[in-house]
């Protein structure tokens, strides 16, 4: 219940945020506001190794030891310098009077997530239920930024503190979570080894992430300025599944602690796909209400986005699947539990290939785009850019899940597809067929408004529609999906007895 209070949270905070910096902002304003968040991505590439390497040193040594934040520290300077680096070569890009606002947030925002990424490996391992409440920590002061952005006239340098406050103040409550978990053992020496020593496997896949930004570059190449707006507007849509991270580090935590929790990872599967297929359903379904809301000027975009941004949410699906192999391969291996952490340590382990998965993804997903966009060109389609670019990602993510398959073929033992029909296929067959039936009449009753605040309760009301449809029809014809909504309820009650 917390996950889900949690991802709702999620959405709406992602929805608000981004829509009310949207809509306000001058263009040249998100221009610079994106030289912003491309310099803290740059910088994170390092926090990525941290991501990777807390959790799983926690868990090693049952314990967040002093030396791990130190690296961390390290590790988040280091990412300081990219992105200084980054910044002073586009310099002439950025107005003079934006330029130390930026570098200064920069810096801090990134020492910051170094720390976060710390505290949230630990809390990851040893309380999950204090992970989820990050969650709603950051949301809610994503939610109240808006106001503060809001009073401050949507300034420029409003947005950007107001983006740093929101990931400080996760860090903050992340740290004072961990406290208990913090221990002034171990040795610097070996945990700067282990830290180095693992940091390359962790590369292939968070590194090769990072290259997956070329393709607003060929959008914007063969497509121009139109295509790459449009890219963005489907961007936004997608930050609705920003939740799933959370969802996935509530199992990947528990493997960690446990391995024996194997045996539970098809009802955890479950629920997380529930959650993410019932976002999926209402964007299929209420795509005019969302885009209407997203650019209500642009009502034409209606028509123009509904199949790409159908191709995009299907394809979050199959990703999200992929994600979670790939969370369960790297949660039971235990190789790095045995001994001290050495370069060749995590060689042709679980971690190693759900790693090179991402590696072998985004290789394909680069390789793709063109080829891709030429074809669909051929068939004479409107947005033959976007689809193209689409369409070579979900084969993409397609062959990293074959990949984990073929790696981890244990998963199957627990994954049927015999049980995976029944509990999830049948249901969203069935809901599919409900919210078509229901669609229309709702449209009418909900048509497009310019309005902010109508618009979204009109969203959220649609929304909670999807999810009571869509959770009614799958407690109805799954056996499974009935204990996992009675255990839901059950906890609830004695939660709040």
């Amino acid at each position: 219940m917390l996950a889900i209070f949690s991802s709702l949270l999620s959405i709406a905070a992602s929805f608000v945020f981004a829509i009310a910096v949207t809509r306000k902002l001058p263009l040249e304003y998100l221009g610079i506001l994106n030289v912003y968040s491309a310099s803290i991505i740059f910088g994170s590439l390092p926090v990525g190794i941290v991501s990777f390497m807390s959790p799983r040193l926690s868990a090693k040594y049952r314990s967040i030891q002093v030396p791990l934040l130190w690296i961390s520290f390290i590790f988040g300077l280091l990412g300081v310098l990219i992105s200084a680096i980054f910044i002073f070569l586009i310099r002439f890009r950025i107005p003079s009077e934006f330029f130390e606002t930026l570098l200064i947030l920069t810096v801090l925002s990134i020492i910051t997530g170094s720390f976060s990424s710390a505290f949230t490996g630990g809390l990851t391992v040893f309380n999950r239920k204090r992970l989820v409440y990050t969650a709603f920590v950051t949301s809610s002061v994503k939610l109240a930024s808006v106001f503060y952005i809001m009073r401050s006239g949507w300034s420029l340098q409003s947005v950007m503190v107001a983006s740093f406050i929101i990931n400080l103040s996760g860090m903050l409550y992340a740290l004072s979570s961990s406290m208990n978990y913090v221990k002034a053992e171990g040795s610097f020496i070996k945990t700067a080894k282990e830290f180095i020593s693992g940091s390359w496997v962790s590369l292939l896949g968070y590194a090769s992430s990072n290259i997956k930004s070329i393709d607003s570059f060929v959008i914007a190449s063969i497509g121009g300025i139109f295509d790459n707006s449009l890219w963005q507007v489907l961007g936004v849509a997608g930050s609705a599944y920003s939740f799933r991270g959370m969802l996935y580090s509530i199992t990947y935590g528990e493997l960690l602690e446990q391995k024996e929790r194997l045996k539970r990872i098809y009802m955890d599967f479950l629920f997380v796909l529930f959650t993410v297929t019932a976002v999926t359903l209402f964007i299929i379904f209420f795509e005019p209400e969302i885009i209407a809301f997203l650019r209500p000027t642009d009502l034409y975009l209606i028509d123009l986005l509904y199949a790409p941004i159908v191709l995009w949410a299907l394809t979050s699906i199959v990703n999200t699947i992929s994600q979670y192999v790939s969370n369960v391969m790297q949660g039971v291996e235990r190789v790095d539990f045995e001994k001290e952490i050495e370069l060749k340590t995590y060689w042709k382990s679980l971690v190693f290939y759900a790693h090179i998965a991402e590696l072998v993804s985004t290789v394909s997903y680069v390789a793709l785009i063109v080829p891709a966009i030429f074809l669909l060109k051929a068939f004479s389609l409107s947005l033959y850019v976007i689809e193209g670019v689409l369409v070579a990602n979900l084969i993409a993510i397609l062959l990293a899940l074959a990949v984990r398959i073929k790696t981890f073929p244990e998963i199957k033992s627990y994954i049927k597809v015999k049980d995976f029909s029944i509990d999830y296929i049948a249901p969203l067959v069935a809901s599919s067929f409900v919210l078509f039936v229901f669609r229309k009449p709702l449209e009418l009753a909900f048509p497009p408004t310019i309005s902010a605040y109508v618009g979204f309760f009109r969203l959220v009301v649609l929304f909670i529609f999807v999810v009571l449809v869509y959770s009614g029809v799958s407690v109805a014809l799954s056996r499974r999906m009935r204990k996992i909504m009675a255990l839901v309820v059950k906890r609830t009650l004695n939660s709040l007895k």
